[in-house]
């Protein structure tokens, strides 16, 4: 699945992925990179991929404090 390579690619651990309060996380990361390329998804179909993922336990979110200025 692209979203899966695309997390491998980053060098990603799909069990700890990182989301800050307030700030860009990896899936957002993740989602800019995927919908440069309208052939692999639309916001709504990125939605469901990382839901059906999460849903399956393929990936995680993590949350992480922000990081100091």
């Amino acid at each position: 699945m692209a979203i899966m390579d695309e997390i491998k690619r980053r060098g990603l651990d799909p069990d700890g992925l990182r989301w800050y309060p307030g700030k860009k996380g990896d899936k957002q990361h993740i989602q800019e990179a995927m919908l440069k390329d309208p052939s692999l998804f639309t916001d709504k179909s990125f939605e469901k991929a990382w839901e059906s993922l999460s849903s399956k336990g393929q990936i995680r979110n993590t949350r992480r404090e922000p990081l100091s200025p």
